[in-house]
C-alpha cells in the first residue's frame, strides 16, 4: 500500500471529500450538530426552527449547506404528501439527520486517514 513516506498517494475517496465538506464549513458543522442534538422523539426540524437555532448565519448559507448535506445523503428531507409534485415552495419541509450515513462517512474517512483500503460504501 502506498504511503506518504515513499512519495505516492492513494486517491481521496468520495466519503473523505464529503467529510471535508461537512468539517470545512462552520455552518455545516453547526447544522449537523443541531440536527444531531434534537431529542430522539423528534424526527428532524423545520426550516424556521433551523434558522432560529443558527442566528449567526445568513439564511442563504444555511439553505446552501442544507442542500449540500441533502445531496450527499447526510440530511433527509420530508415533504408533505399534499405538496405540489417537485416543489417545496410553501410546504412545511422537515430536515432530519441520517445518523447511519454520517457514521459511515466518518468511519470510511477514519479508515482512509489511517492508511486503510478504500472503503466499500459509495455516494
Amino acid at each position: 500500500m502506498p504511503n506518504s513516506h515513499d512519495g505516492s498517494h492513494e486517491a481521496i475517496t468520495d466519503e473523505v471529500l464529503v467529510a471535508t465538506r461537512i468539517l470545512g464549513s462552520q455552518v455545516g458543522l453547526e447544522l449537523v450538530r443541531y440536527l444531531a442534538t434534537l431529542p430522539t422523539s423528534r424526527s428532524g426540524a423545520y426550516w424556521r426552527e433551523i434558522v432560529d437555532a443558527l442566528p449567526g448565519y445568513a439564511t442563504t448559507s444555511i439553505r446552501r449547506q442544507l442542500g449540500e448535506l441533502e445531496d450527499v445523503g447526510v440530511v433527509l428531507v420530508e415533504v408533505p404528501l399534499n405538496a405540489a409534485r417537485g416543489s417545496r415552495r410553501g410546504s412545511s419541509v422537515r430536515y432530519a439527520l441520517d445518523r447511519d450515513r454520517l457514521d459511515a462517512i466518518f468511519v470510511a474517512t477514519h479508515e482512509w486517514l489511517m492508511g486503510g483500503d478504500e472503503p466499500a460504501i459509495r455516494i
